[in-house]
């Protein structure tokens, strides 16, 4: 939400995830965005998560 860009909320969300993923034995993480959602993209590099070399296919038969 607009409101809470730049608090740290992410950041703070992101470390207690990780912390709690290590601690069951979690190897990874794997996390969805929108091509288009830039802003998004620019929080989790800045959290040091990766783009990876997977491509994402879907079906929508909503429409």
């Amino acid at each position: 939400h607009k409101t809470y860009r730049e608090e740290g909320v992410h950041n703070f969300l992101h470390k207690h995830v990780v912390a709690r993923a290590k601690k069951m034995g979690v190897v990874g993480l794997r996390l969805y965005v929108e091509s288009k959602n830039k802003s998004a993209q620019k929080v989790y590099k800045r959290l040091g998560v990766k783009n990876s070399h997977y491509l994402f296919y879907e079906e929508d038969w909503s429409k």
